[in-house]
């Protein structure tokens, strides 16, 4: 379940004629202890583009509208059943500089914060890396390599013993489409694949990036080959 939904969020009142255009945020760690914890929360319908967001203790934290009505920032640390007191008031341009953006660059797209890599969203096929594949296992529309905080590589790619595996993807194995029975997991069979089809959305920020993209399941036992699932 996300941390929007686990943490108590809610606009406080005004805090009196002086400031009347700022508000209080207040968040409740509940049972559990938080750190490096998103938030999302709903802004004030104040027509006011941009917003600056200051801790208990006085400091700027980095915040980023979302374009829909909310806004989203990381909570440091915060004890269990904790409460913290946030003060959102209006600001005249963005308060932080973005850290975490995305590039796209040679069929894939790139998240990092600063200069450290956090993943690789391979959009189109990717390359194969050895001469013993064969290029049925060329693959696009899934997530390699994801890095931890430490600079370790969690996900794999080609790897030898599961050669149809691509880190982070979403292929069904076991399906019936129209009376066949397509494998879109198990690659090297033949019998189906998943391809990406768009990007439609990517932005950075200086508490997230990210993007919205589109894949296709494709029956390769049906000739021609059909399209099961978008």
């Amino acid at each position: 379940m996300p941390f929007r939904f686990i943490l108590a969020l809610g606009l406080g009142l005004p805090l009196g004629q002086a400031a009347a255009a700022n508000h209080l945020l207040r968040v409740d760690a509940g049972q559990h202890e938080r750190s490096g914890t998103p938030v999302t929360f709903p802004l004030p319908d104040a027509g006011q583009a941009h917003w600056q967001l200051t801790d208990p203790d006085g400091k700027a934290v980095a915040i980023q509208s979302e374009g829909h009505g909310s806004a989203s920032f990381i909570v440091g640390k915060l004890a269990a059943f904790e409460t913290a007191v946030y003060m959102l008031a209006p600001a005249a341009k963005p308060t932080h500089k973005n850290v975490v953006h995305l590039a796209k660059q040679n069929g894939k797209l790139r998240i990092t914060i600063g200069d450290r890599t956090v993943l690789h969203y391979q959009a189109e096929k990717s390359e194969l890396p050895r001469a013993d594949l064969d290029p049925i296992y060329r693959r696009g529309g899934y997530i390699h390599p994801v890095v931890t905080p430490g600079g370790t590589v969690i996900t794999d790619d080609y790897p030898r013993n599961h050669k149809h595996h691509h880190g982070i993807w979403f292929p069904w194995t076991n399906t019936i489409f129209e009376g066949r029975k397509p494998d879109f997991w198990n690659m090297g069979n033949g019998t189906g694949t998943v391809e990406f089809t768009g990007l439609h959305s990517q932005w950075s920020g200086p508490v997230h990036a990210g993007f919205s993209s589109s894949h296709q399941f494709v029956d390769l036992i049906a000739k021609p080959k059909k399209v099961a699932l978008t």
